[in-house]
């Protein structure tokens, strides 16, 4: 879609915060490849089959074997609380980079040097130019939109920085025609 030159740029500026880092990240964990998911399932069935030969193998319930099995089927849920979050509230505080305000604006065709090739995310302290091939995969829920350049490395975009739809519904669409459908 071609925008006469002076015409206002597609962009939106927001600041994550600690809560939309740690939602991300939840984002990130739910939305992983598949044998990453498996792994976890994998993890939560053998603990739950190890409570149930424990409570209804023998002749009486072994309590001690029960337990374990519990404890280790609820093991994803419990290390993302006991060590995940925390871990990454503390990054976010000592990442004083990503505290700053952030504007996303869409390349558009008109624009000098713009090709319709991707994305600039810019802040205080640095632009980055992201080209559709630079973009491995991307994810969105209702609350965020998450660009990957690695497989752990991500751009979070809340959605609440776009109430009128402006950007995130076409920058979606562009994702999809260059990167592939959201995972």
């Amino acid at each position: 879609m071609s925008m006469p030159h002076n015409a206002p740029m597609a962009e939106i500026t927001y600041r994550i915060t600690e809560e939309d880092y740690i939602a991300a990240q939840r984002l990130y964990r739910r939305r992983a490849r598949s044998w990453q998911r498996y792994v976890l399932y994998g993890i939560t069935l053998l603990g739950l089959v190890i409570a149930a030969i424990a409570l209804f193998a023998g002749q009486r319930p072994n309590w001690t074997f029960t337990v374990v099995g519990l404890a280790y089927a609820s093991m994803p849920w419990w290390i993302h609380k006991v060590l995940t979050e925390p871990l990454a509230r503390r990054n976010f505080r000592k990442y004083p980079a990503i505290q700053q305000p952030q504007t996303l604006r869409l390349l558009e065709a008109s624009e000098p040097g713009g090709d319709a090739e991707g994305v600039t995310v810019s802040a205080p302290s640095g632009e980055s130019r992201l080209q559709w091939a630079l973009i491995t995969r991307w994810v969105d829920d209702e609350h965020y939109l998450l660009m990957f350049l690695q497989p752990h490395l991500y751009y979070i975009v809340p959605k609440s920085a776009d109430p009128h739809g402006a950007v995130i519904p076409r920058l979606k669409t562009l994702l999809a025609q260059h990167v592939g459908p959201s995972i």
